[in-house]
């Protein structure tokens, strides 16, 4: 017998075929288990004994259930299969130590054959095929023949009656729509009158009714239609009508004929019950591509798939401003109103004095003196006439009594068909926020952390932005937002619109001349961030910014005239907020746009003071000459007397390894100085002898851009570490170490080593040579005149000074031992 083909129809009363001869299914709670197994039989795993308890009884199971389950499957098996022995594990109805199943084809339940149907016919009407929608939704329509799963007792029997009496609804709905767009608004009013009585809280059926009775020339029938759909939500959920249903009425009123045309292919779905804030999402070719998100979007759909079946859960997306949780979760759930789910989208504001509760009762259309009770109440309502999806985007904003709210909708998931989702920040320094997560937690809260995006995804989302497959340089520049989706766009935006993009067989380039500018959006994100801290710590952000992507704790604190330890909770803040992160014994900012960005949140009149009070700075805390040199050229400030001097002292060494650099600060200098100056007769004797060629141009953040090869490891597929940044005062914002003595500073391996001088490279560094002599020692600078001979000869007087200051035995510029690398 087990060679034969089961049938199973529950759409209407539970019946079962073997071939074409109709079994007997026994009394109802044997019933209730075969619909059980009907359900589940193409799950992925067996129904326990204790499921099937749980589908007959739910929680009032009596001490016998578990023998009557087996006399129950034994009573089935007889039924579906006469001739199996007692010992059998296989045949239509199998039992192995993991459970039951039923071997049921996917096309041989109607209910999966309705679904399926239904599918293909909102792809029909999504293509904007009226007609074909129409033929297919009434082939899934005939499939009914009354109510679901009549007479089947139990809490499983009742919640599938209620999810595909849902369904059924959804259907006729999308017929109607389409019968409307053919045409056919006549025959649709007694089946639409019929739909609003059974059905009173589904606004799609008053607009639709509304419609057909418009369009057929009934207009004073469908405005009474509209007031009596208003008292009936008014009434029944406290609501007021959503903004379909009152463009609609105003359609009317206007004696517009077309009264709410049909959606086309393709249309941005507003999806609300009454009074709850809408989304609107794309279908088809023109949806966002969410390079990158595709895991997340599959688990948030999977989580409403839970709550259409029943199955309540919590959620909390968190992520940094800009990276794409609006984005994620209207792509994810924007459509679930289609689904039969009420969508309640409400969203808290940064601006403004916080009103208690006013998070949800404008998200849910409730009066704003609606007191917690009120809020709950209503979601008890919504959720007992179809489950809820609820969002609250930006909940860091959320005054704290819509967060206790929020806690206690959370604790209440397990019990109602309620999908409760909550967007944030990283929760800072709102520990009320961070208890309310912490119990969540404990409840089984799901968390969908969203990364940057990898850097194949970051460069595929560039290819879509530009229309070709980025070449090496914009690959450089647009890989410096280090996968954060919103910095990406803008960034790349900024450059279409100024023409900077070149494309070439398919391959898009920055053009020779791209001067890159901020983009505004960039410049908000970060203010938003920094808006949350206070103005210490903001400054202390800016004045790092000052000093590189990189930078060392005992810097910032020193240019704010502060001592390293009043910083330790502003970079604290920093680093929860994600602005900063953990480099070792120093800090970086996240990525270099970030520090770019918080860099133009200084004034620009103010830039030239910060960067020379930076310079001192450094040169006090022993930074190395080329830091200090930098900051000096970064905004051309005035001139004083400090600045003559370090130049003064160091410009020999800087000329060594900075040529270019020093020629532009003598320069500078030079031009600006008083004719009579105390150090002017050194500085032209200096500026005679820096090589020749063009000077670099004045330092400005965004050429870290252009030299970095890669933006900071702890950006995208990394997780920052979050250790004390006292760490970080270990090192001030140099290159050399704290103590390294002024002599030892320039004596750095040359670029030019080992390369050879010949022709005009060499007369250039014969003229560079007494810069060489008055701060390095022959052992190396012969090599730069090709004298390695010499450079031999004089090496070992290089040794005696390395024994005679231990101290300095490790330092990376001589190899342990004392002994210098020899020039090749």
């Amino acid at each position: 017998m087990s060679g034969h083909r089961l049938r199973v129809a529950v759409l209407g009363t539970l019946r079962a075929w073997l071939d074409d001869r109709e079994v007997a299914l026994g009394p109802a709670r044997q019933r209730a288990v075969f619909a059980a197994l009907a359900i589940r039989a193409t799950a992925a795993r067996p129904a326990t004994r204790g499921e099937l308890i749980e589908a007959v009884w739910g929680q009032a199971a009596p001490a016998s259930a578990d023998g009557s389950i087996h006399t129950y499957i034994s009573g089935l098996r007889r039924t579906l299969e006469p001739g199996r022995t007692r010992w059998s594990t296989g045949g239509l109805l199998m039992s192995d130590a993991a459970g039951y199943r039923l071997r049921l084809d996917g096309d041989a339940l109607d209910a999966r054959l309705f679904g399926c149907l239904h599918e293909k016919a909102r792809s029909r009407w999504l293509a904007g095929d009226a007609g074909g929608t129409i033929e297919i939704l009434e082939r899934a329509l005939a499939l009914w023949s009354g109510e679901a799963l009549t007479g089947v007792p139990g809490p499983h029997a009742e919640a599938l009656r209620t999810s595909l009496t849902r369904q059924r609804v959804l259907a006729q709905e999308l017929r109607a729509e389409a019968l409307l767009a053919h045409g056919g608004h006549e025959d649709l009013v007694p089946e639409l009158t019929v739909l609003v009585r059974e059905h009173p809280l589904r606004e799609p059926l008053w607009r639709l009714l509304m419609t057909a009775l418009h369009r057929g020339g009934r207009t004073t029938e469908a405005l009474d239609t509209f007031r009596t759909a208003r008292e009936v939500l008014r009434r029944e959920l406290g609501t007021v009508p959503g903004p379909e249903l009152i463009e609609a009425h105003r359609r009317i009123l206007t004696g517009d004929p077309a009264a709410t045309p049909p959606a086309e292919a393709g249309p941005r779905h507003r999806a609300r019950p009454g009074g709850v804030a809408h989304v609107s999402v794309r279908h088809g070719d023109d949806a966002p591509d969410f390079r990158g998100r595709r895991p997340e979007i599959a688990r948030l759909r999977q989580f409403a798939d839970d709550v259409v079946a029943g199955r309540g859960r919590t959620v909390w997306v968190e992520g940094e401003p800009g990276i794409g949780k609006s984005e994620l979760l209207a792509a994810a759930l924007g459509d679930v109103a289609g689904r039969g789910c009420h969508l309640a989208w409400a969203a808290a504001s940064e601006l403004g004095p916080p009103v208690p509760l006013q998070v949800f009762t404008e998200g849910l259309g409730l009066a704003s003196a609606a007191g917690a009770e009120q809020a709950l109440a209503h979601v008890e309502r919504l959720c007992a006439s179809a489950p809820l999806v609820l969002v609250v985007d930006d909940l860091q904003w959320a005054d704290e009594a819509s967060v206790l709210l929020w806690n206690r909708l959370s604790a209440v998931t397990h019990r109602l068909p309620l999908l409760l989702v909550a967007a944030s920040r990283p929760s800072g320094r709102r520990e009320d926020l961070a208890r309310v997560r912490r119990a969540a937690e404990l409840r089984g809260l799901e968390v969908l952390t969203l990364e940057p995006l990898a850097p194949a995804d970051a460069e595929a989302l560039t290819e879509d932005l530009v229309g070709g497959r980025p070449g090496p340089r914009l690959r450089s520049l647009t890989g410096r937002a280090a996968g954060h989706p919103l910095y990406l766009r803008e960034v790349t935006t900024a450059l279409v619109q100024a023409g900077a993009i070149e494309l070439e067989n398919g391959v898009a380039e920055l053009r020779d001349d791209t001067a890159l500018t901020v983009p505004g959006s960039l410049l908000g994100a970060v203010d938003r961030t920094l808006a949350q801290l206070d103005e210490v710590t903001r400054e202390a952000a800016r004045r790092a910014a000052v000093l590189g992507t990189e930078f060392g704790l005992v810097p910032v604190a020193a240019s704010m005239g502060l001592q390293p330890s009043a910083l330790l909770g502003a970079f604290g803040a920093l680093m929860e907020l994600g602005v900063v992160v953990d480099a070792g014994t120093r800090l970086a900012f996240r990525h270099p746009l970030l520090r770019w960005a918080v860099y133009h949140e200084i004034p620009t009149a103010e830039r030239a003071a910060w960067h020379r009070r930076a310079a001192e700075v450094l040169a006090d805390t022993g930074a190395g000459i080329e830091p200090v040199a930098r900051q000096l050229t970064a905004v051309p400030a005035e001139v004083d007397d400090w600045v003559t001097g370090w130049l003064a002292e160091h410009h020999a060494a800087l000329a060594v390894h900075a040529p270019s650099v020093a020629a532009t600060l003598l320069r500078r200098v030079l031009d600006e100085s008083p004719p009579a100056g105390p150090h002017r007769e050194q500085l032209l004797a200096a500026n005679v002898r820096v090589p020749s060629g063009p000077a670099r141009e004045p330092h400005d953040p965004a050429h870290d851009l252009e030299r970095a090869a890669q933006p900071h490891p702890t950006a995208p597929g990394r997780t920052p570490r979050r250790a004390d940044p006292t760490r970080a005062a270990a090192r001030p914002g140099c290159d050399d170490a704290p103590g390294t003595p002024s002599s030892w500073s320039p004596r750095r391996p040359s670029p030019s080593l080992g390369r050879g001088v010949p022709g005009r490279a060499a007369r250039r560094t014969h003229r560079a040579t007494p810069i060489g002599h008055a701060g390095e020692p022959p052992w190396l600078v012969k090599p730069a005149e090709g004298g390695h001979g010499a450079a031999r000869g004089h090496g070992k007087h290089a040794h005696p000074p390395v024994e005679e200051r231990p101290e300095q035995a490790g330092n990376p510029r001589v190899p342990p031992g004392g002994r210098p690398a020899t020039a090749t």
